[in-house]
């Protein structure tokens, strides 16, 4: 996602209406079947997953309804602390595919893209957001640039080359394209219709895929905008990075390209997080709110 302020975002803006060792194995025909209750046990795999949070999701509840497995990913959901320094940047390809892994085992995973423009048909991919529960996300920085006049700027060129520490663009899209396109595996984002586009660019077919936006329009139209930013403060008490932050304002500002990773990681990581948070908020089947 790639907000200029609040008219600079697809999500983030106050929208009225909506509109293991070795690479990961991809899912056989047995397997693509969407199973969000239980994720894919990969028993046996040789690799580090994602550390979860101590009452994570991943804990299970004995004798529990329905119900109350719902109250206490909601409880979740809104408790969890949001640390930013917490989130990791994810630069290297096996770090990446025990990530995507670790999605495959929950079943599901929050994304967004970072993008060098607002308009999906023309902008450029800048990095990849992924959450796989509450505090648990990372971000894939792919391509962000150093500043003109430094020692990767080419001659005459605005900006420089590629930073340092970036997993070539083509191998990690080649992996993630086995995590978006495994129908075993949810989808979420927040106004996702940017990032399909982006992805659909790509080569890459997101499915299956909710839309937090989407669902909290659907639940609580008469509450106000249904934008990142909005939510996050409604239903989780938060205030997310701004934009502003991390770009800059008027004449200082800068494309997400020229963003420093570190301030990147934490940005594009949080709109996942929150992502997963809402998702799992508005499944109760009612008004988050209520």
């Amino acid at each position: 996602m790639t907000p200029d302020a609040e008219m600079m975002s697809g999500k983030r803006q106050a929208a009225a209406e909506p509109e293991g060792e070795g690479a990961p194995k991809a899912a056989t025909a047995e397997s693509r079947e969407y199973r969000p209750a239980e994720g894919r046990a990969r028993k046996g795999m040789d690799y580090v997953a994602p550390t979860a949070h101590e009452g994570g999701a991943g804990a299970s509840i004995e004798g529990a309804t329905p119900q109350d497995l719902a109250a206490a990913r909601r409880a979740e959901a809104s408790s969890a602390a949001i640390d930013r320094s917490s989130y990791e940047t994810i630069t290297d390809v096996g770090r990446l595919a025990q990530w995507i892994e670790a999605a495959r085992d929950h079943g599901l995973v929050a994304f967004d893209t970072e993008t060098s423009g607002i308009d999906p048909m023309t902008a450029d991919l800048v990095g990849v957001s992924l959450a796989i529960e509450p505090g648990l996300a990372a971000y894939v920085p792919l391509g962000h640039l150093s500043a003109a006049g430094d020692l990767l700027s080419e001659p005459g060129q605005g900006l420089g080359g590629l930073v340092e520490g970036q997993i070539p663009a083509a191998e990690a899209l080649t992996l993630l394209k086995e995590l978006l396109e495994d129908a075993s595996v949810l989808k979420v984002g927040q106004g996702i219709k940017f990032d399909l586009t982006i992805m659909s660019r790509l080569g890459i077919s997101v499915a299956p895929y909710d839309d937090t936006m989407l669902m909290s329009y659907a639940l609580d139209s008469g509450l106000g905008a249904q934008g990142l930013d909005e939510l996050s403060r409604r239903h989780l008490g938060h205030a997310p990075i701004t934009y502003d932050e991390v770009t800059g304002t008027g004449r200082a500002r800068v494309g997400f390209a020229q963003v420093s990773i570190e301030k990147a990681t934490a940005y594009a990581a949080e709109d996942a997080d929150l992502a997963i948070r809402l998702w799992r908020l508005s499944r109760r089947g009612s008004s988050p709110s209520a």
